[in-house]
């Protein structure tokens, strides 16, 4: 029974992270290569990435609610680093697809690969016991580029000329974080099952 509760478990997961992120990858598309009123066009992407950074932070709070907290001994610098490497990743996959469409930009096998390697590395990073710090650290970098930068304010200048992006941006940072938690549990499940197996 419980290895039939687990499969079920299993599929439900993949189907989960299968689903939002194709949804991600459409809206993803639609934001940045959409075309708004007299051909303006999205070209935010610091400002999209803070949202999707508050999304994840938001999830990654519901979830440690229900978890017992050890003490975190995790250097800063770590945080800073990891946040940084996530950051520019999708910064600049962001700013790619203002020239490349999605599928084009994922197409080869090798890519699939090496995204599905990063948005576990990620998953696992932000959803340990430490996602807490690790999305504070995040959001506190791409808040300061996005206002600085004046991104933030484009933002905010191009969402109330067409405020249909908001929609479409608050189901990416939606899509992007359920991926994450999804991922999450697809690897808590395993390595449960793992210890099971192992009699630990």
């Amino acid at each position: 029974m419980t290895k039939n509760r687990s499969e079920l478990r299993f599929i439900f997961y993949s189907a989960g992270i299968f689903v939002c992120y194709f949804v991600f990858g459409m809206l993803q598309e639609k934001i940045t290569r959409g075309k708004y009123g007299n051909n303006d066009k999205f070209t935010c992407a610091l400002s999209l990435v803070l949202i999707q950074c508050v999304a994840n932070y938001i999830f990654a709070q519901i979830l440690m609610l229900s978890w017992k907290h050890e003490k975190d001994t995790t250097k800063r610098i770590y945080y800073f680093s990891s946040a940084m490497t996530y950051l520019l990743a999708m910064v600049c996959s962001i700013m790619a697809l203002q020239w490349v469409n999605y599928p084009t930009q994922t197409y080869p096998l090798r890519k699939y690969l090496f995204v599905f390697l990063i948005v576990v590395g990620v998953a696992l990073f932000m959803y340990k016991d430490h996602g807490k710090q690790a999305g504070e650290a995040s959001s506190v970098i791409i808040a300061v580029g996005a206002v600085l930068s004046g991104d933030l304010v484009s933002f905010v200048a191009f969402a109330s000329l067409y405020p249909q992006v908001i929609v479409y941006v608050v189901g990416l940072a939606l899509t992007g974080a359920l991926g994450q938690l999804f991922i999450f549990y697809m690897v808590r499940l395993h390595s449960n099952q793992a210890r099971v197996d192992l009699g630990c």
